[in-house]
């Protein structure tokens, strides 16, 4: 791995795919990128943690691990409520907050038929067919 650049993610071609085009535009050396994976996924430990507000403040207590004050949030698909609530509950911590294809609407929860079907088809057991 390159110096400069961390990555929480247990699947190298993930790396590349959040690396490559980075590390065009910015000096490995002058940044560091975090990739976590979302409680529950990519064998992390699920723990309870199943709210945008518990991914929030896993990511603070990510950034105080590895000694980051301040940070550009990235939120993609439904990482987009998680990068929303970091940037809402930790504003001094956010030096900007980009949102891909993000998922800004509600975080369903059982029993709604969106939950269900979600459940099914972004299980970890079946992410990698995404």
């Amino acid at each position: 791995m390159a110096k400069g650049r961390r990555s929480c993610s247990s699947m190298a071609d993930r790396e590349a795919l959040w690396t490559t085009p980075v590390d065009d535009v910015f000096e490995p050396s002058q940044f560091r990128l975090l990739v976590p994976s979302r409680p529950g996924y990519r064998g992390t430990p699920l723990a309870g943690k199943t709210t945008p507000r518990d991914a929030a403040a896993l990511g603070a207590a990510l950034l105080d691990e590895v000694g980051i004050e301040k940070t550009m949030v990235v939120g993609v698909s439904l990482g987009g409520r998680a990068a929303i609530e970091f940037a809402a509950s930790f504003p001094e911590r956010t030096r900007a907050l980009v949102l891909g294809s993000a998922i800004s609407g509600p975080w369903y929860q059982p029993p709604d038929p969106i939950y269900v079907q979600s459940k099914r088809l972004f299980s970890p057991r079946r992410e990698w067919l995404v």
